[in-house]
């Protein structure tokens, strides 16, 4: 488990002169009886973050006094992919008691930049009153078989029903790309259609198709091949399909 706090002032003269340090800044206390500087604890499910695994973040808010904040209109962990553009996306956040907890399942791997938002009531806009100081580094998803690893990652991270996108698989052995396979890419919809794709070989050791969705929902991508040893390996990964929009 992963945790990092902060200690952080809210309003908008706090974030200008303390958002890149952990140094309150002391400003005027607000009518909802906490003062203005705020310990932010951010706690994520895992120490090690891979695509297609669901993460549980963990949001708790306490002011200079040590008393649990938790009246916001709303709170958001926001997420940034660092070779991504600059759109900051959002992760719902629900309360839970004395802390706030949410869901989420990265398609990419990369590395990203946290930041927590919340917005006060009363207020329109939703202030930034957490950024963690590091990045996260998330891995592709992988799995091991006897002697073989195979990695794996969809562009783009994120689908739609109805729309196009390259599975993309890597298979190695002791850290180094399995080439030459005559390999089968698998494709397995919500509803039960199993479509399957020849592997085509992009660069040493990776093994990628094309597929349409068909359908939103459960999807399972996977490889099968026979390798250098005379061995049948085969595995799969599941991922969700938004409904189109």
């Amino acid at each position: 488990m992963s945790t990092r706090h902060r200690l952080l002032a809210l309003g908008t003269a706090a974030l200008l002169a303390g958002a890149c340090s952990d140094n309150p800044a002391g400003l005027d206390e607000h009518d909802d009886g906490h003062d203005d500087q705020l310990i932010v604890t951010l706690t994520l499910s895992e120490d090690h973050l891979h695509t297609l695994n669901a993460i549980t973040f963990e949001v708790s808010v306490v002011d200079g006094h040590g008393d649990v904040v938790t009246d916001f209109e709303s709170l958001e962990v926001e997420y940034l992919r660092e070779d991504g553009g600059n759109t900051w996306r959002g992760i719902d956040m629900v309360l839970h008691t004395n802390h706030f907890e949410g869901e989420h399942t990265f398609g990419s791997s990369g590395e990203y930049h946290l930041r927590v938002s919340a917005l006060r009531h009363g207020e329109t806009v939703p202030e930034v009153i957490y950024e963690a100081p590091d990045h996260y580094e998330v891995a592709r998803a992988h799995f091991e078989v006897g002697h073989v690893r195979i990695e794996f990652e969809s562009f783009p991270g994120h689908m739609h029903e109805g729309e196009e996108a390259t599975l993309r698989f890597w298979v190695l052995e002791e850290g180094a790309p399995i080439v030459g396979l005559d390999s089968e890419i698998q494709c397995e919809e919500s509803g039960g259609a199993v479509e399957n794709h020849p592997g085509t070989e992009i660069e040493p050791g990776v093994y990628e198709a094309v597929h349409t969705f068909g359908e939103a929902g459960e999807f399972h991508a996977g490889i099968e091949f026979l390798d250098h040893h005379g061995e049948t390996v085969s595995g799969d990964f599941h991922m969700h399909i938004s409904h189109g929009h």
